[in-house]
């Protein structure tokens, strides 16, 4: 008796047959693996980095309660004073008086950002880091555990308190080793010594992923303040001034009922509590207090690279559908092609069911390997992406974790994707209507149209038109930017940031350098220079082009203005490379005991002073007065898409101690590598508690403002190269099939006489045709989207005609490319040849 096949078997057997058809056609299974590969893998990569720049929340107990608490002022006076991170800031007494009116059941606190700390652990070089100054509540409302020794609490802000500090799981690791007896060491911190009590978990970065306020290296009391940032002490201790605002406030409110008790108690609280501010003007209205979700914390990388993520999303959504149309083209027409071999096996006895288990097979085992193709893609593609999207954002602490969720969602796309492009042909080819007359399957005038693979093809085309309108416009951005005249000389230019302790300058903010901390730096430079290769050093407050500038409010003549400001040292124009057109830079010789100079350059000669001369000129800046000493030419100072403004130059050894964190560079003649080891043993030998960051170029600095246009050029350029190639491979197998289709009729055209460039034209004709139907619908398309472009592209409008041309031709040559080799083909067929066809 013989045995029936078991279902394996039958599979087993199927799977081969797939893999010997597979072997035969290699070409058709790279471009279906490789399109789906690169379709799957962008939505995968772009839909993981928007998950954790866009989506992901504080890694916190119960993140969703956070609410930032914003207290508007009744004179409508914005309250941002200290490293402010949101548009509400306190008073400590304005706190306390907040967080007792609180009630039972919510949780408040109080913090601000600490952003450069130096950090010493014990036998280690100085490492530079940034901190948070936190309330004794901070952990607890957070629902953050540590995971060695203990959190901070109310005690350590008490007067007398021990100096304590948590540390971070990579402060750990850098400093201490992952040492478990790290809790009782000791840390220094910007030269006083606290005592590590507690260590946060790897995952927690603080309250900011990164950008302006970077991840947070140490956390200590907001007792701590006066270390964290001694300039900001004022006439009196901060924690006990009513009238300066510098602490940010969260609550946990686990209800809408509890939000709003709340509110209502923070506005009876804080209304007494107004005549304590400074006021712009007369009172305006009453003391309102307003609620946010705080569940991302400072979301600063999200408004950054929240816009352009989406777009790149979308981006990589019409890649999928190209290459979802793609597939689907592709087994249509290969359907077609096989349309006399299934009606043959059909003849001959196999069933309907065999048949298009057959193709649905085949179509699975496809968008397996194109599926983890993609998934290798995205697992690749993804931390690139993060970089390039947050370049010139600082520091950014965002881990992609492989989300298999969306993995299995663009799987199951593909898949329903394949199993539908498998079941058309399969169902027609396999049916009774295409087995009642075996020569109706002969590759001649009766063999299927496919009207459908056509239109698939025309929309490939229709989305392929934004992807290169896109392309286009970011290339030319580049291009721009490329030569804008910066006004300096980048090139040889090395910079590096120097973090001196501020403890040391035993400075207040209005107070300038004190008279160590300005000839430390005066012998830093000396040395600098005489490293070999170094024709010139210099510092400056930031370093030109790299996204931040200072402004400031100036009195020129009793009128106002409004000037960016730049404090550099001597040799600064000089290192630089800026023409001066006019009087003396800033020299050696502008110390604090020096009457106060600046320099301005040619924008504020024109707007600021009138064309005039301002030579000898005063400016008054709060109360301080800079007399003009000299003007330089225009330079760009905070980015390459804004025009130079009005800017003046002032001493840094002049200016008030705000910050002791300069920005040094270098003229060099030597390799940028060969400098790093003598600055840094220079800076080990006379600043020994000062770390050093930050090496770069200038060119890199300049290149990483327009970090963001290179990931849309070359991105959208691989997107749209891809979708060129997809749809010209469509092309050339749809007019291949239709040489195939009508080879009888070329023969009897080319027995009639014929022009054979006739035949060509005539098979030419259907690719002009799709072509000409997608642009059709892909031109209307490019100019819809092009507005989510447009804030962007630099120099060149979002909906330029000549972009559009370009590609319309591009397109159109595409097309034509794509057709030329088939239809040659059918012009060079023999008519005797071509009527036996059929």
């Amino acid at each position: 008796m013989m045995r029936r096949p078991s279902v394996l078997s039958g599979f087993a057997s199927e799977v081969r047959f797939v893999l010997r058809g597979f072997a035969r056609t290699p070409g058709y299974v790279a471009v279906a693996v490789l399109s789906l590969a690169i379709g799957i893998g962008a939505n995968v990569a772009t839909l993981s980095v928007m998950r954790a720049i866009v989506l992901q929340e504080l890694p916190v107990s119960r993140p969703g309660e956070l609410q930032w608490v914003n207290w508007t002022h009744p004179d409508g006076l914005r309250l941002v004073d200290y490293n402010s991170s949101n548009d509400s800031n306190y008073s400590y007494p304005a706190y306390e008086t907040l967080r007792k009116a609180a009630g039972p059941g919510i949780r408040l606190l109080g913090f601000n950002f600490a952003r450069r700390l130096a950090l010493i652990a014990p036998g280690r070089p100085p490492m530079d880091a940034t901190g948070m100054i936190v309330s004794g509540d901070f952990f607890t409302t957070l629902g953050l555990p540590v995971i060695l020794g203990r959190q901070l609490g109310d005690g350590d802000n008490l007067a007398g308190a021990p100096p304590a500090a948590v540390i971070s799981y990579d402060v750990w690791q850098r400093l201490y080793d992952g040492s478990p007896e790290v809790v009782g060491q000791t840390i220094r911190v910007n030269d006083v010594d606290f005592d590590v009590v507690g260590v946060t978990p790897r995952h927690y970065v603080g309250l900011s992923i990164g950008g302006f306020f970077r991840p947070t290296d140490v956390t200590l009391p907001l007792s701590a303040q006066p270390i964290a940032d001694p300039n900001f002490v004022g006439d009196r201790p901060l924690l006990g001034d009513p009238t300066r605002l510098w602490i940010h406030v969260i609550a946990r409110l686990p209800d809408a009922a509890d939000a709003e008790r709340f509110r209502q108690a923070a506005v009876a609280a804080l209304t007494p509590m107004d005549a304590t501010l400074p006021t712009s003007g007369p009172l305006r209205g009453s003391t309102a207090v307003t609620l946010a979700p705080a569940n991302r914390g400072v979301d600063q990388v999200a408004k950054k690279a929240g816009e352009p993520l989406e777009i790149l999303t979308g981006a990589s959504f019409l890649v999928l559908f190209i290459a979802c149309a793609n597939l689907a083209a592709l087994m249509l027409a290969r359907g077609a092609a096989r349309s006399r071999d299934t009606a043959v096996r059909r003849a001959l006895g196999a069933s309907r069911a065999t048949l298009i288990r057959q193709w649905l097979v085949e179509s699975v085992m496809l968008a397996c390997a194109g599926g983890l193709s993609g998934v290798l893609v995205a697992i690749w593609s993804g931390p690139a992406i993060v970089r390039l999207l947050t370049t010139g954002l600082g520091p950014v602490a965002i881990e992609l974790s492989t989300d298999w969720r969306l993995i299995a969602l663009a799987l199951g796309l593909t898949l329903l994707t394949a199993v539908l492009s498998a079941a058309i042909p399969a169902w027609r080819l396999t049916g009774g209507r295409a087995t009642s007359d075996l020569r109706t399957q002969v590759i001649g005038a009766s063999s299927p149209r496919l009207t459908i693979g056509r239109l698939l093809i025309a929309g490939q085309i229709a989305v392929s038109v934004p992807l290169l309108v896109g392309a286009l416009l970011f290339l030319q951005t580049l291009r721009n930017l490329s030569a804008v005249d910066l006004g300096f000389d980048p090139s040889g230019v090395v910079e590096f940031q120097l973090n001196l302790p501020p403890v040391a300058t035993a400075a207040t903010g209005s107070q300038p350098l004190s008279p160590d901390t300005a000839r430390l730096m005066t012998n830093l430079l000396a040395a600098f220079e005489a490293i070999p290769g170094v024709s010139s050093a210099t510092i400056v407050e930031n370093p030109l082009v790299n996204g931040i500038s200072s402004n400031t409010r100036v009195l020129v003549d009793g009128q106002n203005a409004s000037m960016s400001m730049e404090a550099v040292g001597p040799r600064f124009f000089e290192t630089m490379r800026m023409s001066l057109l006019s009087g003396r830079a800033i020299i050696d010789q502008d110390t604090a005991s020096a009457p106060l100079v600046a320099v301005v350059n040619r924008a504020a000669v024109d707007q600021v002073f009138h064309g005039q001369s301002p030579i000898g000129q005063i400016l008054r800046v709060g109360a301080r007065n800079l007399a003009v000493v000299g003007v330089v030419d225009n330079a760009v100072y905070q980015s390459l898409r804004r025009k130079p403004r009005p800017t003046f130059y002032d001493s840094y050894l002049q200016r008030p101690a705000m910050t002791i964190s300069p920005y040094v560079n270098l003229r060099t003649v030597v390799s940028p590598a060969s400098v790093i080891g003598p600055v840094t043993a220079i800076v080990a030998q006379m600043a020994p508690t000062a770390p050093v960051s930050n090496f770069k170029t200038e060119n890199d600095q300049i290149a990483e403002t327009t970090g963001q246009e290179r990931v849309f050029s070359r991105l959208l350029t691989l997107f749209a190269a891809f979708a060129i190639v997809l749809a010209g491979i469509g092309l050339y197998g749809l007019t291949s099939y239709a040489v195939a289709r009508r080879t009888n009729e070329i023969g009897i055209r080319l027995s009639l006489g014929a022009p054979r460039g006739q035949v060509q034209a005539l098979m030419l004709r259907q690719v002009v045709v799709l072509a000409l139907v997608g642009l059709v619908a892909g031109v209307p398309l490019a100019l819809l989207l092009a507005r989510f472009v447009g804030t962007f592209v630099f120099g060149i409008a979002p909906r330029d005609p000549e972009t559009f041309v370009i590609v319309a031709m591009t397109m159109l040559a595409a097309a034509i490319a794509a057709g030329w080799v088939p239809a040659r083909r059918a012009a060079r067929l023999e008519p005797l040849s071509a009527l036996r066809t059929e």
